[in-house]
């Protein structure tokens, strides 16, 4: 419950690499509105229904070695440059929400 607050509060959610490719934050994030920027090269393979979800609109991701080099300095390029768009991120991801969301008005995670 705290993880899904501070992402209702966010503009943007840090989406690390978990025990396995895809990891709930990732969910979490899209459910709270809160734009992925995803720190794993192994993710995108292994995201569901892309055949229906527009992730290359909301979903950013950092390469692991350009995080491992300079955290700080990689987030603050990526916020800034995604900030002018937040706007249009926020309602493609909202567009998205009911292909990749379980538990969300209009779900079609069932049929996809």
């Amino acid at each position: 419950l705290g993880t899904a607050r501070g992402m209702l509060a966010s503009e943007f959610c840090l989406i690390p690499k978990g025990d396995t490719p895809t990891s709930s934050r990732f969910f979490t994030a899209i459910a709270c509105g809160c734009a992925p920027i995803v720190l794993s090269d192994q993710i995108k393979p292994h995201l569901p229904f892309t055949h229906a979800a527009r992730y290359e609109r909301f979903v950013t991701y950092v390469p692991e070695r350009t995080f491992a080099s300079d955290p700080v300095g990689s987030l603050l390029n990526v916020t800034a440059a995604l900030r002018p768009h937040l706007t249009e991120i926020q309602s493609a991801m909202d567009a998205s929400a009911a292909e990749v969301l379980l538990e969300t008005q209009g779900s079609r995670v069932g049929t996809n």
